[in-house]
């Protein structure tokens, strides 16, 4: 299988989703040396966890989940990232590629549909090897 011409083609980083000490502090933190536009994009709660997502609109988002455990040290120079986004132009054809070229797909091997502020986003998750 040429799996050259099955790589995914993507258009740019969307974000990066990773765990941060203390939301406000890490909001105002973003704002001051990546100028994101302090507008929070979605928030919420999910199992015990705060999350917001800001960002540079049109350029790159941050979804920034709060540590949930308090009652254990926060190691700053401990890797905290969950994942990263890529944008892709052609949803289906990427999801067609990733199955073509044998690539385990999470949650059920399914994509998932996010309902936000802005409509439905879908994803489709895959681990590194």
């Amino acid at each position: 299988m040429d799996t050259q011409n099955l790589s995914v083609d993507f258009v740019c980083v969307d974000h990066i989703n990773m765990f941060v000490k203390n939301l406000e502090e890490s909001i105002e933190f973003y704002q001051r040396v990546f100028g994101t536009d302090g507008e929070i994009k979605d928030s919420g709660e999910r199992k015990g966890i705060r999350w917001v997502i800001i960002g540079v609109p049109n350029k790159f988002y941050f979804c920034l989940y709060e540590w949930p455990h308090p009652e254990t040290t926060y190691e700053t120079d401990a890797l905290h990232i969950n994942h990263i986004g890529f944008y892709v132009q052609d949803f289906d054809e990427t999801v067609r590629r990733i199955e073509q070229l044998n690539i385990q797909v999470q949650y059920r091997a399914q994509p998932i549909s996010w309902h936000n502020r802005n409509g439905i986003s879908r994803s489709l998750y895959i681990d590194d090897p």
